[in-house]
């Protein structure tokens, strides 16, 4: 069973499939997951909060659930998930807090998955070279975004990623 914790979290996600998370409110949060807004502030202190908690859990369950061991692999797979989401991603990334929460959301998905190409458990920290390249990454990603993400993603790794896994695993050898 779902805690109404996540319950709530997954509301403010799915709003944002049909409009702009800025335009949704605490009482549409609560009442799409029907429970009081009392229950919303139990939870959280706002719906940023709530919608930040979400793609957190989000990120990490991407990670853990994605099975490939490759880089390439994850990334594609965590880009094509975006896209499939594209409609609640925009509306959740206009507004003045939105850039903040997707970033969140991609940092804990693209430090999950470096780490596990890297056979690292998902409590270690990533190395110097592997934080340089999770913030590339990111920025890579949000601009895809901010442009509609119309470049197909399998595209989009061709043009910014190293055409073979050598070479990416290369980025995170010790010199």
């Amino acid at each position: 069973m779902k805690s109404t914790k996540n319950l709530l979290g997954r509301s403010a996600f799915d709003l944002s499939e049909t409009k702009y998370f800025e335009s949704v409110s605490v009482k549409d949060i609560a009442s799409h997951a029907q429970v009081e807004r009392q229950t919303f502030y139990y939870y959280f202190s706002d719906k940023y909060q709530c919608l930040s908690f979400y793609l957190q859990q989000w990120g990490t369950l991407l990670a853990e659930r994605d099975g490939s061991t490759n880089l390439q692999q994850h990334l594609l797979n965590l880009l094509d998930v975006i896209r499939k989401h594209k409609e609640a991603i925009i509306h959740i990334t206009y507004g003045d807090q939105g850039y903040s929460l997707l970033s969140a959301f991609l940092d804990t998905a693209l430090n999950q998955f470096i780490l596990q190409s890297e056979g690292k458990k998902a409590a270690d920290q990533l190395d110097k070279g592997a934080q340089f390249f999770a913030y590339g990454i990111r920025g890579i990603i949000i601009e895809w975004i901010k442009k509609g993400m119309d470049d197909d993603p399998s595209t989009l790794l061709a043009k910014t990623l190293p055409s073979s896994t050598e070479s990416v695993d290369r980025l995170f050898s010790e010199v």
